[in-house]
């Protein structure tokens, strides 16, 4: 039969993965957290802060009227 090594392509049979340690696990975990962190409190300050849609309807109803200058 072919060998095949030709078929697998660059990637040689005693090449493995690097494996991360305990210690390199943590500090991933750690990073990937404090993004997850940072995500759930941007979106809760967006919808805390965000206008509601009668703040939006009043902006709309007000846009080019000058509401300073008395009639």
């Amino acid at each position: 039969m072919h060998n095949n090594k030709h078929m697998r392509g660059n990637k040689k049979e005693n090449e493995t993965k690097p494996t991360l340690s305990k210690e390199q696990k943590q500090v991933m975990k750690k990073y990937a957290v404090f993004a997850l962190m940072f995500t759930i409190c941007g979106a809760l300050m967006r919808l805390i802060f965000s206008p509601s849609e009668q703040d939006k309807a009043k902006a709309e109803a007000s846009a080019g009227f000058n509401t300073d200058i008395p009639l």
